[in-house]
């Protein structure tokens, strides 16, 4: 009896391998999705007609790893007989194990997109840190200090921690971009007339003054950093706009009140 019992339980599992096993080809088309799917998320912070559907993206992205995952499981579980089986399914749970912190970031980070309570721009404070939110990862989302300092905090402690949005009583937004600095142009000169650029902008949140940092880039070039506020995060791209036609409105007027 028991060798027949063997036999069945081995055939039984031949037969759910290869009914319910995936394709490899299969499984890489779905990896492939999720990881531009990941890629897509990353990157679409730092383009405005992307960021609104960026919490879609990292939602779609982990759900897309989610299947893969599963889907690769099954085809690792498909094993000529039980015992195999075991061994791997044994296998696959150690390393799950080893993996729950990641997976913990990413699906908390799936919460926090599907709540939409945080968007790029907010100006936030948790625990220790104070600034703006400059892009959501797949596992942490990056903060910005009013001092230029970033910091990656993993999903699942912003999501655990108390989190206040500093500018939730107004509706001023937060707007901070670099211009370069062409060579051979005066620093000091560069910085005030950007900064009277952005004082000048209809778009600015009245009372709030704008900031003008100079910063260097990894090839040694100069940037100007205008930190600044929008009276209203839909005007944040004019604003932008605005300030650099001024300072250019500002260059040829001082260039032609020299002449």
């Amino acid at each position: 009896m028991q060798p027949a019992l063997i036999d069945t339980a081995t055939l039984a599992t031949q037969w759910v391998g290869s009914e319910f096993a995936p394709r490899w080809s299969v499984i890489a088309l779905v990896l492939g999705a999720a990881l531009a799917l990941g890629m897509l998320s990353v990157r679409a912070g730092a383009v405005p007609t992307l960021r609104r559907g960026q919490r879609w993206f990292h939602a779609a992205s982990v759900l897309a790893w989610t299947c893969g995952g599963w889907l690769l499981g099954l085809r690792l579980l498909e094993a000529p007989s039980l015992a195999e089986t075991s061994v791997r399914a044994l296998l696959v749970l150690l390393v799950v194990v080893v993996a729950l912190p990641i997976l913990r970031d990413l699906y908390s980070g799936l919460a926090l997109a599907l709540e939409g309570r945080h968007r790029i721009g907010d100006d936030i404070r948790i625990d220790p840190h104070e600034g703006r939110i400059i892009g959501f990862g797949l596992r942490s989302v990056i903060l910005r200090d009013r001092d230029g300092t970033e910091t990656s905090i993993p999903h699942r402690r912003f999501a655990a921690r108390e989190i206040v949005r500093l500018n939730l009583a107004r509706r001023d937004a937060p707007c901070q971009f670099e211009v370069a600095l062409a060579p051979g142009l005066d620093l000091d000169v560069s910085s005030r007339r950007l900064l009277e650029a952005a004082m000048l902008s209809p778009y600015a949140a009245p009372g709030r003054r704008p900031e003008v940092f100079a910063v260097a880039d990894a090839r040694g070039g100069m940037h100007l950093r205008v930190h600044a506020y929008v009276f209203d995060r839909a005007y944040e791209a004019r604003y932008r706009g605005d300030v650099l036609a001024r300072a250019d409105l500002l260059a040829s007027t001082s260039s032609e009140s020299a002449r």
